[in-house]
């Protein structure tokens, strides 16, 4: 919860290593307004991160949902943090993340 209501206009998610076959899935929702027993929840990103190998190097590539409002690319300078954007920025005063990490499929 943040004290008042905010614009988030762009947040960054910082991804440990993955091996090939790995992915993780983040949906961040926002909501409004004040009162916490009258919370509307709407979707902000809704995107899936998978780890792949490509002649024989590691790389990672963003799934976005049709759901996803925000847009998602890798930071230019550091390629584990994951930013997300929107334009014109949803006002904010609650924001809940979810991350769900799958392993690659056992092989053999």
């Amino acid at each position: 919860e943040f004290r008042g209501v905010h614009e988030l206009r762009t947040m960054g998610i910082k991804l440990l290593p993955m091996t090939a076959g790995q992915q993780i899935d983040i949906h961040v929702d926002i909501g409004t307004p004040s009162d916490v027993a009258a919370v509307r929840w709407q979707t902000f990103a809704k995107v899936s991160v998978k780890q792949e190998e490509f002649g024989g190097v590691n790389l990672s590539k963003v799934v976005q949902d049709p759901s996803s409002h925000a847009w998602a690319r890798f930071d230019a300078k550091d390629q584990s943090h994951l930013m997300l954007s929107m334009e014109p920025p949803p006002l904010c005063r609650f924001l809940r993340v979810a991350i769900h990490r799958k392993d690659a499929a056992p092989t053999g």
